[in-house]
């Protein structure tokens, strides 16, 4: 009998010295459906011993507050090019990115004139063929945009994932 309650005390002891910070912590960010990291959000469910779907509907009503999963694109809706649309974590870095590169327009509308947006992706996967460039898709997460151009590649020529925040294409092996 000593040993059960014995038992019962550690198991009781060891659930207490890894409580799960509370509901509203940093971690519960608002999850795009499409966009977001099952595994994390099915860890973070269990942690609060919340069916995944309750979690999901718990974030997504919430207002949207400041977080790391939100970035802030210095945004020319003239040009389609990634590396002229970057991504910053901070509002200021992408204010100051327009500021420094907005351009007095000419008469062939050559110049810059940026504003400033909140996106919740940092990669785009685009088509880029002799034929066709346009935005396939965007995520948040550089593993989803492997997986998804991955996934197409063989059906849709060229694609490429960019890197916003860099401008860079990815190499889609590693």
């Amino acid at each position: 009998m000593k040993i059960f309650a014995l038992l019962t005390l550690i198991i009781f002891a060891v659930g207490c010295g890894s409580t799960p910070e509370p509901l509203g912590s940093v971690q519960d960010v608002p999850v795009a459906f499409d966009h977001h990291d099952s595994g994390r959000v099915n860890k973070r469910a269990e942690e609060l011993g919340m069916r995944t779907v309750d979690y999901l509907h718990y974030v997504n009503n919430r207002e949207i507050q400041p977080q790391k999963d939100v970035f802030y694109q210095a945004y020319d809706s003239n040009w389609d090019d990634p590396s002229i649309n970057p991504v910053f974590e901070s509002e200021e870095e992408a204010k100051e990115y327009a500021k420094l590169n907005n351009m007095a327009t000419d008469q062939w509308n050559t110049g810059h004139s940026y504003i400033v947006r909140v996106v919740d992706y940092r990669y785009e996967v685009r088509q880029e063929n002799e034929f066709i460039n346009q935005v396939m898709d965007t995520f948040l997460m550089v593993n989803d945009a492997k997986s998804y151009a991955n996934q197409y590649i063989d059906t849709h020529h060229g694609l490429v994932v960019y890197d916003l925040k860099s401008g860079n294409k990815l190499n889609l092996e590693e």
